[in-house]
């Protein structure tokens, strides 16, 4: 009975991995996200480029990848950002790493008293796919 039960629970598993489908994305050199400063209640839309950080208020953002999915595909657009908090000229705190979702903008958010980002779209096609590292 425990090597049957052992069998089952390793063979299982093995029928589920085809059921997740990969998507197939293009990946993207620009995010258009849309900022707030909850103290003064100002939105911002912000166009940043993939390894060139934008300041926005205390913080900095940095994207590292943007994908969009293919037209055929269910439509979905992440990124995959970090936001450092900065302190005086020369130091900083990590205050996210993570991807950004336009059809889940709660889904993993940043946590920050002062500050809200949710992602709008990617643009701007890259040549080479390998410019993202």
């Amino acid at each position: 009975m425990r090597r049957l039960l052992t069998i089952f629970c390793l063979v299982l598993p093995l029928g589920f991995i085809g059921a997740f489908k990969t998507f197939a994305a293009q990946n993207l050199g620009k995010a258009s996200i849309q900022a707030l400063d909850k103290v003064t209640t100002r939105i911002s839309t912000l166009e940043i480029e993939i390894d060139k950080p934008v300041q926005f208020g205390t913080l900095l953002i940095t994207l590292k990848k943007c994908q969009k999915t293919l037209p055929e595909e269910t439509p979905e657009t992440a990124a995959y950002v970090e936001i450092d908090e900065l302190f005086g000229a020369s130091a900083s705190s990590r205050r996210f790493a993570g991807w950004f979702f336009a059809s889940s903008p709660a889904l993993s958010a940043l946590d920050h008293p002062v500050y809200d980002f949710w992602l709008l779209d990617c643009s701007q096609p890259i040549k080479d796919d390998s410019e993202i590292r």
